[in-house]
């Protein structure tokens, strides 16, 4: 009867993830604390990087944890962007050859784009969808656009109750835009079309009262219901599964080009509204004062 190892670690990684192609990935891995089953790996003798079907790097090294470790990378001369995996290998304190997986929840992302924008993406979290939501954050990513979802690459603190719906609420209503992924949760009878999951609807709800720009991928067959029926088609790609690749209508880079011209209006605009909120308290301030001179020097005060 075998059992499963249980992996426990204090690991954080530094450096910017954006980078352009045919650039060098840059990354600082800190290992604090490294251990299985209770067993505290003592020794770090190397890291297996893991991008992509052959895109992968063994990096070497000999340090006591904990540790870190500095590296640069060349990444492909293409767009792309990357949920890296790394395989931690180390010599725990009684000898034995150890392996912890470790998982890079924020994407890697190589792009001609930038700046980059800071999007919330709201989509399925079964588990059966992620070969298609990984697919589609792919695109806007290589954009420069840096998906995010709650449960995936943004873990909360607060699991359930009211205090994850007000920070629900919070991530849905932050960022640069918003960016929806509608894939079928529950098939209606009589051949209609398939309904989204109902967090989805939920998240739209949730960072509808936002003047962001938001844009929403559909997948074929399924029904925008709720707030998504109200947004235009130029917000809307629609996509088909085939062969289990996400296949986009054709002119989906127009779409997300206009998308990241919104979003760029979008950001001069509030960069103007809050140099016009300081100009209008500057000129208030100044005016009160001016009163005040007017009113002492009427009144023979000064």
């Amino acid at each position: 009867m075998s059992t499963q190892n249980i992996a426990s670690f204090d690991i954080s990684i530094e450096g910017s993830r954006y980078s352009r192609p045919s650039t060098d990935y840059a990354f600082r891995l800190n290992i604090n604390q490294l251990a299985i089953n209770g067993v505290p790996i003592i020794n770090l003798i190397g890291i297996q990087l893991y991008l992509e079907k052959g895109l992968n790097y063994n990096l070497q090294t000999n340090q006591l944890v904990p540790c870190t470790v500095s590296r640069s990378l060349s990444l492909p001369e293409r767009m792309g962007s990357w949920y890296p995996l790394k395989l931690i290998n180390g010599i725990d304190e009684y000898g034995y050859r150890q392996q912890v997986p470790f998982f890079y929840s924020r994407p890697i992302i190589s792009t001609v784009y930038h700046p980059i924008y800071d999007t919330r993406l709201g989509g399925s979290n079964w588990t059966i969808d992620d070969y298609k939501i990984i697919q589609i954050k792919n695109m806007p990513n290589i954009y420069g656009f840096d998906c995010s979802t709650i449960g995936k690459e943004i873990q909360p603190m607060i699991p359930k109750g009211k205090g994850f719906i007000d920070l629900e609420k919070e991530w849905a209503s932050g960022g640069d835009c918003f960016v929806s992924i509608l894939t079928p949760r529950d098939r209606t009878a009589g051949g209609r079309l398939a309904l989204p999951p109902p967090w989805v609807i939920t998240e739209s709800g949730l960072s509808y009262k936002s003047d962001r720009p938001q844009l929403v991928f559909i997948e074929e067959g399924v029904n925008a219901v709720g707030l998504y029926g109200e947004i235009d088609n130029a917000h809307i790609i629609k996509f088909q599964m085939i062969g289990g690749k996400v296949l986009p209508e054709g002119n989906m880079p127009e779409k997300i080009s206009r998308f990241r011209n919104e979003c760029q209006t979008h950001q001069t605009n509030k960069k103007l509204e809050g140099v016009a909120q300081v100009v209008f308290l500057g000129l208030a301030f100044y005016g009160g004062l001016r009163a005040i001179d007017d009113f002492l020097a009427t009144n023979n005060i000064l």
